[in-house]
């Protein structure tokens, strides 16, 4: 399972998996809907890079410039990535891959995420695990 947090400046705003979690600012509502998929042509191969469509709604408008951070499951790893917002117009974003390598930042969307309304994200530069099989958890 991905994933995927938005923040406004360094606090959470919304995610998709908020439970165990204590905020110090207001409680992150729950994102409304979360798909990440594969981007059709991509390679779905052992340990070979790919990109995947990350697609949401958020319940809440967003303001401009919010991040958007994204964390890959056990197993997925990144090389080089690149975050591509595909909304009103393609837009590349700054991106961040933290210490663990799981964890990719995207930072810049020119423009609010306006709430109920579906947002695209694509990340190219996400390496498929190294071996097939079933993993559980972060």
């Amino acid at each position: 399972m991905f994933q995927l947090k938005l923040y406004k400046n360094n606090n959470i705003i919304e995610e998709n998996l908020i439970f165990g979690k204590i905020p110090f600012t207001e409680v992150p509502t729950p994102m409304k809907s979360l798909e990440v998929i594969r981007e059709e042509g991509a390679a779905d191969k052992i340990h070979v890079g790919t990109s995947f469509l990350i697609k949401f709604e958020t319940s809440e408008t967003l303001p401009a410039y919010s991040s958007i951070r994204l964390t890959l499951p056990k197993g997925y790893t990144t090389r080089d990535p690149k975050c591509q917002y595909k909304n009103i117009r393609e837009e590349f974003l700054i991106t961040k891959v933290l210490h663990n390598q799981r964890e990719i930042l995207c930072i810049g969307v020119t423009q609010e995420l306006l709430k109920n309304e579906l947002q695209t994200i694509k990340v190219n530069g996400i390496v498929n695990p190294m071996q097939s099989g079933a993993y559980n958890g972060f």
